[in-house]
């Protein structure tokens, strides 16, 4: 089952009459325009690892879809897949689960806040921070961040005045969505400092640590210290490294016993997992390495191909260099157009479907977030649509 010596094709276009996604025909729905490219929503155009697809195989064709009872081989994988990937010693009593990240941080909103308390966020950043924030009738205190020398930094100086009695928890993306930053180790350590000074448990929603490219490195917040890791809870989940989102698991990694004791009491439904989540998940820690593996360089090349397109088609927009992540951050404050105009641009003349910034708080405005994770010749079209349209645009000004 192991394809260690694969070759895994990602130019393939799928076939996707029988496919129902919301990033690309949800959005071709509601557009009534069947030739439309999705590029929104954060998910691989890919199909998953062969050796995924196995073993959701071999789960169903069992024909028992009851409530899942986990089983040791599944946190086998994890702790496995951690230390290997990571350098992360996991013990199994730090793994807890539930049917998606948003979810999970919503239970532990719940545990350690009331309504009323502030939550610190640092946008921009992806929009179900904020929503679960104010679902929960919390305060959200944005903290955003700030561009230096064409990157994102922290702004600490700032950070710390947001910290009041009411202050219950910070909220990181680590790496981050939708910048594609991977958060240098040093940060990193200063941010838990000052959570730990100020007695402000970190949630980190880890879920894209997998998808760092090469010359950066994800760095868990917990492994700073024993103290660290007692004030920090990590979301996490095979979905987005390995395009498993449909499956609905998250990985949810607690150190301190009573807090996860109260996560656990929190939510009865996390006792019942989804069944093929969890088959694949495991398989995903246990067999698909080389698969990421090759997927990182797909990834790379088509954030060279995207970046090198737009240098020298158009130079007016401004691209994020992305560390990791599959998607593209770019500053489209050029074209001078409000929100609404700039969707339009993209969805009606352009025929493609990039995520627009303002949904992704402060900082956003002006900026589109582009999904790179399709096959090269997709990604191909896609631009060719977006240079045409720009072209057409341009003619219309100066006339």
């Amino acid at each position: 089952m192991k394809g260690k010596f694969m070759h895994y094709n990602f130019d393939e276009l799928v076939d996707r009459t029988n496919v129902s996604t919301g990033k690309w025909e949800g959005e071709q729905r509601r557009l009534h325009n069947p030739n439309f490219i999705g590029m929104g929503a954060n998910e691989m155009d890919f199909k998953a690892a062969p050796e995924i697809i196995e073993a959701l195989h071999q789960k169903v064709d069992t024909g028992i879809f009851g409530y899942c009872c986990i089983p040791d081989s599944y946190y086998e994988a994890i702790i496995d897949y951690y230390r290997e990937q990571f350098h992360w010693e996991l013990k199994r009593e730090y793994l807890h689960h539930h049917h998606g990240v948003w979810k999970a941080l919503r239970d532990l909103l719940a545990v350690i806040s009331e309504p009323g308390d502030e939550i610190i966020y640092q946008p921009p950043i992806h929009a179900p921070f904020m929503r679960v924030i104010s679902t929960m009738k919390r305060i959200p205190v944005a903290n955003p961040l700030v561009r230096k020398d064409g990157q994102y930094v922290f702004d600490f100086e700032q950070l710390e005045s947001c910290f009041t009695e009411r202050t219950k928890a910070l909220f990181l993306c680590n790496p981050e969505n939708p910048t594609g930053t991977v958060w240098k180790r040093d940060d990193l350590k200063r941010i838990s400092d000052i959570c730990l000074a100020h007695n402000v448990l970190l949630i980190s929603d880890d879920v894209y640590n997998g998808l760092v490219y090469e010359g950066h490195t994800y760095t868990p917040i917990a492994t700073f210290s024993e103290e660290a890791a007692m004030n920090t809870v990590t979301l996490s989940s095979a979905s987005k490294t390995f395009n498993l989102a449909g499956l609905s698991h998250a990985i949810v990694i607690i150190y301190d016993r009573e807090l996860g004791e109260k996560y656990d009491q929190m939510n009865s439904a996390v006792t019942s997992p989804s069944l093929l989540g969890v088959a694949a998940t495991e398989a995903a820690f246990r067999y698909g390495v080389e698969w990421k593996r090759q997927l990182l360089v797909y990834l790379q090349e088509n954030q060279r191909y995207f970046s090198d397109f737009i240098h020298e088609h158009m130079p007016e927009f401004i691209v994020t260099p992305a560390e990791g992540l599959y998607v593209a951050w770019l500053d489209c404050s050029c074209m001078g157009l409000d929100d609404q105009e700039l969707d339009d641009f993209f969805e009606k003349e352009a025929e493609i479907g990039p995520r627009h910034g303002y949904a992704f708080g402060q900082g956003g405005k002006g900026y589109m977030r582009f999904n790179l994770a399709c096959p090269r010749s997709r990604l191909e079209d896609a631009m060719q649509r977006f240079l045409r349209a720009y072209e057409g645009f341009k003619e219309r000004k100066r006339v």
